[in-house]
């Protein structure tokens, strides 16, 4: 088998916790729902919110030929649940959009993968209910390296 790039292992990172995250948010409903609107006074996903909120990248809600939908952030909602809002957009700007046709600078790119990265670690870093299952739905497809 081919090695992989280190690209190719972040975009797979990021695809694969995302579906096990998307897993877990399924399976989870009322507790995920809770989660996005509880703000508790310390939220450890406050700087990973900010930082997206701030300086998102060029067009990272609009972009030709891609979806659509707006990251704006709610009032009432968590940080957590924002920055899952987010991942979702950068999932759907990175993987979904047609990038043969449209390439993205490489700037935009690293800054995506970059904050991918850094939510993903933090969620796993929680040690909470949602990254216990997230983590089993990995362990049971095989994909836990990721």
């Amino acid at each position: 088998m081919k090695q992989i790039s280190e690209r190719e292992w972040r975009y797979a990172n990021l695809l694969l916790n995302f579906m096990a995250f998307e897993g877990a948010k399924d399976v989870m409903k009322k507790d995920y729902m809770l989660l996005c609107l509880t703000k508790p006074k310390e939220d450890r996903f406050a700087e990973l919110a900010n930082r997206i909120e701030q300086k998102p990248p060029k067009d990272l809600n609009r972009r030709e030929g891609c979806y659509q939908d707006l990251t704006a952030r709610a009032a009432d909602e968590s940080d957590f649940c924002y920055c899952m809002r987010c991942l979702r957009k950068i999932r759907d700007n990175l993987i979904h959009c047609n990038k043969g046709r449209i390439k993205d600078p490489e700037d935009r790119i690293e800054f995506l993968l970059a904050w991918s990265e850094d939510f993903i670690n933090q969620v796993y870093d929680t040690k909470s209910t949602f990254a216990d299952r997230a983590s089993e739905l990995k362990r049971g497809l095989e994909i836990e390296n990721f």
